[in-house]
């Protein structure tokens, strides 16, 4: 049972990329300035969702080794189904990185939604549903779809990544999901998609939970958040219990070299899952 001492309010970033150096020494050095830029964005529990293909345990294992006092790493993962599809999944349990079947591309979505309903360590969620690619679920395989697999998952990430300015959204983004108004009816049309789900997408009363993410693959791109009221119990259960949270969202902090690494970073992981799509395929036609 993970806590954290002296807190009566936590920060959780719930998809989070280390986005590790193949070397040992550079990874170490790599993660502890990771860290600087997380404590010093105010966050207390990170979801360490590398994607299925980049090696999660590792990732895992390096934030978990070089965490601060007084911080939480939760074990997950961005799985890609066989449609192409991002999903996150995550555990209180590091054997989440034991299952044979949580491997790239090895499940259709239907599949791996059957999967983590067989196993009662894993949950799972709903991630950035509107991104435009086959990773985004509306764009690979419908917005009726994106409702089906809602409805069976009950979670959802509301914020993914920064598209624009923290101040742009103030009024929207302020008390979201507080008491006052959780339930209430009027719909919120954010101006990107992208990133912000609106309420016209779901229903808050049949959520399990919410989660916001940085979806990070660099250091300046972590602080977005969800502020969740804490006494002191497992850290775990609060997480996912946390209809009532507060969303945060900080701007990217990019410099010139992080915005000419950005590109590099996604087609590094095309080329990655395009090389296992090939591996794959001259497997099955070998058998």
């Amino acid at each position: 049972m993970e806590k954290i001492k002296n807190k009566k309010e936590i920060c959780v970033d719930y998809h989070f990329h280390a986005n590790l150096p193949k070397d040992d020494k550079k990874a170490e050095k790599h993660i502890k300035e990771y860290w600087k830029w997380l404590d010093e964005s105010g966050i207390d529990v990170v979801l360490s969702t590398e994607h299925v293909y980049k090696n999660p345990k590792r990732a895992f294992e390096f934030l978990n080794k070089f965490k601060p006092e007084n911080k939480v790493v939760i074990p997950g993962m961005e799985y890609v189904t066989k449609e192409g599809v991002d999903i996150i999944v995550f555990s209180k349990d590091e054997k989440i990185y034991d299952y044979s079947e949580l491997k790239t591309f090895s499940m259709t979505l239907d599949k791996f939604l059957d999967f983590v309903a067989t196993n009662e360590d894993l949950y799972t969620f709903v991630t950035h549903p509107y991104l435009k690619s086959k990773t985004g679920i509306v764009k690979n395989l419908g917005y009726k779809k994106f409702q089906e697999v809602l409805e069976r998952v009950n979670a959802l990430e509301v914020i993914s990544g920064n598209a624009l300015k923290q101040k742009l959204f103030k009024f929207y983004l302020l008390n979201l999901f507080s008491k006052s108004n959780f339930c209430f009816k009027q719909k919120i049309n954010f101006p990107n998609k992208k990133f912000y789900i609106s309420r016209e997408d779901y229903d808050p009363k049949k959520i399990s939970f919410i989660a916001v993410g940085s979806d990070a693959h660099q250091f300046g791109e972590v602080g977005n958040c969800l502020k969740l009221k804490y006494d002191g119990g497992d850290v775990f259960e609060r997480l996912v219990n946390s209809k009532d949270g507060e969303i945060f969202v900080r701007p990217r902090r990019h410099n010139l070299k992080s915005l000419f690494l950005a590109p590099y970073i996604i087609l590094n992981e095309s080329w990655i899952k395009k090389k296992i799509k090939v591996k794959n395929l001259i497997k099955k036609i070998w058998k």
